[in-house]
């Protein structure tokens, strides 16, 4: 999601704001928005803005366009090789369950429908130590994806601790000057006992460079407990509030997120993003990053499709209204 603050009236006469119109500001924000088939996951195209209805502190506001999403694209590639990663277990009845094979194909999976005009970056990371690959394009990144595959923090440290939120900051730092379009794939089981960096501050700096995450997450089935079984509930979050989504590789789950969790391939969640809409809005001014609504028109015939959209808008202070940022 990107923005910029100019002067504005729009605010004071949309959102009741009181006091003078010199003092008043408003921010033009983008969000790049996916809309799906609720039960067959396709995705709808060729929706207007007249389409979209978008609402903020309870009152609707103005979208003042919809255009095709930016491409190509760059790719983030955030794998988790911690110990509940790599341990196979195959004891018990319900048979085995192989995470470090279940990241090699939902990886493979994943490459597969990245086109090649994109570029693909990876960082593998266990414990506190990590290794990364720059930007290429995804055949080589493939090819130097299976080598990360072998890489193994055995005998470095402690691999049973999991810093995830660090990682996916260490991930952002990878695109040095963020783009729109860019995305960070994670394929992790979730869970973060190490991170010095919270996830709401993580969250914070994702939405303001406009990168979601999209987690491919692994559900053990081997789990005592339905909350080991769901793992972290802030990473879905993660995904769901800075405009990704979600996938579960392993046991199914009876109630994940229905907003932002979908059932379909690892290749197949990609090449949503080619059916991406860029929606132009004005909102006032933020302090702090607040949550919005989105939703299709009540007179559009595919009301009720799925839409994946960031649920949280970036800060966006001036303390000059007729300076922009």
């Amino acid at each position: 999601m990107r923005y910029r603050c100019l002067a504005s009236a729009f605010a004071i006469a949309l959102f009741g704001i009181q006091g003078a119109l010199a003092q008043s500001s408003s921010c033009t924000v983008s969000a790049l928005v996916t809309v799906v088939d609720r039960h067959s996951y396709l995705p709808i195209d060729g929706l207007a803005a007249k389409e979209f209805m978008a609402k903020f502190q309870g009152s609707e506001v103005a979208i003042h366009s919809v255009s095709r999403a930016p491409s190509p694209r760059r790719f983030v590639f955030v794998i988790d090789r911690s110990a509940s990663m790599v341990a196979r277990h195959d004891e018990t009845p319900r048979g085995a369950y192989d995470p470090a094979y279940l990241s090699s194909a939902i990886l493979d999976d994943s490459f597969k429908a990245i086109p090649r005009s994109d570029s693909v970056a990876l960082l593998v990371f266990a414990g506190v130590f990590s290794d990364e690959a720059p930007f290429s394009d995804p055949p080589t990144a493939a090819l130097k994806m299976h080598e990360l595959l072998k890489w193994s923090a055995s005998g470095k440290g402690n691999k049973h601790r999991t810093p995830l939120w660090d990682n996916i900051d260490a991930a952002l730092r990878m695109f040095g000057t963020p783009r729109e379009g860019d995305a960070i794939i994670v394929v992790s089981d979730g869970g973060d006992n190490l991170s010095k960096l919270r996830q709401s501050d993580l969250q914070k700096r994702l939405l303001a460079a406009g990168v979601p995450v999209l987690a491919m997450k692994l559900s053990d089935p081997f789990a005592a407990t339905p909350e080991e079984l769901m793992g972290s509930g802030e990473f879905i979050e993660l995904a769901k509030n800075t405009g990704g989504s979600a996938i579960f590789i392993g046991q199914a789950l009876s109630s994940p997120d229905t907003d932002v969790v979908l059932h379909v391939r690892p290749g197949q969640l990609i090449r949503l993003l080619a059916h991406q809409y860029r929606l132009e809005l004005e909102i006032p001014a933020l302090p702090k990053p607040e949550k919005w609504h989105l939703e299709l028109a009540s007179s559009d015939p595919h009301r009720g499709a799925l839409i994946l959209y960031p649920r949280v808008l970036p800060s966006c202070v001036t303390s000059d209204p007729t300076v922009s940022k």
